[in-house]
């Protein structure tokens, strides 16, 4: 722990002396005589160092509250940053598969801090009270990223709008899209609805095409799959999609967030690797989606 350096004690007044206990208080003390052995402090230095004890209480608070075995790593923390406990609070995050950290939100933070740990440090003390998870929610800009992904909005979404070029080129579609209407869209969330009714004739990958459907339209009713959280930098109150660590309902619902979204991301990657190693199975998807044909060949 601490341990506050004890000054020698100050010379006693003249009015204290033994022979003079009987002067009445007032004229024992005096106020306006400075201490010798008082230095200046600055505000500044005395705010940073209260700052530095608050993060400090504050991470070991929720190492004890979420793992609480884990206090005993800690000793002596004169030489223990409130910054290594939130490392170490993340790692056992990951430890225990609660979760995946956002470790680029946390490095890009880090950095910020080492340029001016005094102006900067609001940045990284941040994640002291909101969860920094990663999210995989799809804006219409990110995923152009993800061609599969961009098939199931755009013949999923009503609201996706355009296709891009690229899509248009890789099925050979041009002017073709123009012509789907919300019946032919609505025939597809058919045969998705019925796939998850009766999945027993499909292969495995062809039963995760709902929840992956779901995700590309962002409504799987996850909150780590349907919102890309950014954090807004200064702004006390977020933007609404960070969760907080001082909230037991809000880590138990991201803890089951993760459980659920883990396999789907799993799904998805599979699925990417077996786009990428041939991309004209683009338009296999599409034949599945849009007429019920070639699911056989479905094998990510």
């Amino acid at each position: 722990m601490f341990s506050p350096q004890i000054g020698s004690p100050a010379p006693r007044p003249p009015e204290l002396l033994d022979d003079d206990r009987s002067q009445p208080p007032r004229t024992q003390l005096r106020p306006w005589a400075p201490l010798q052995r008082l230095r200046p402090v600055k505000i500044e230095t005395v705010t940073h160092q209260l700052n530095t004890y608050e993060r400090t209480v504050t991470g070991l608070r929720l190492i004890e509250t979420y793992f609480p075995d884990a206090l005993a790593d800690y000793g002596d923390l004169s030489q223990t940053g409130w910054w290594e406990i939130l490392a170490h609070l993340n790692n056992l995050v990951e430890e225990a598969a609660w979760w995946e950290v956002n470790w680029t939100a946390l490095n890009e933070a880090w950095a910020w801090w080492m340029e001016d740990p005094v102006e900067n440090g609001e940045r990284m003390a941040l994640f002291l009270t909101y969860i920094p998870v990663r999210h995989y929610g799809l804006t219409q800009e990110t995923i152009l990223k993800f061609p599969p992904l961009e098939l199931l909005y755009i013949l999923l979404d009503g609201a996706a709008g355009v296709a891009s070029s690229d899509l248009l080129i890789a099925l050979e579609w041009y002017d073709d899209i123009d012509q789907w209407r919300p019946s032919d869209r609505d025939a597809v969330w058919a045969r998705l609805h019925a796939i998850e009714a009766n999945p027993g004739p499909y292969p495995d990958p062809v039963r995760w095409l709902p929840e992956l459907a779901r995700w590309a339209c962002r409504r799987t009713g996850n909150h780590l799959l349907d919102l890309e959280a950014t954090i807004r930098w200064g702004d006390p109150n977020q933007d609404g999609s960070w969760l907080r660590w001082t909230s037991a309902l809000e880590v138990e619902q991201t803890r089951s967030g993760w459980r659920r979204a883990r396999p789907v991301i799993e799904q998805f990657r599979r699925l990417m690797e077996w786009y990428e190693a041939d991309p004209n199975r683009l338009s296999l998807l599409a034949d599945f989606l849009m007429e019920g044909i070639n699911y056989e060949h479905l094998d990510w």
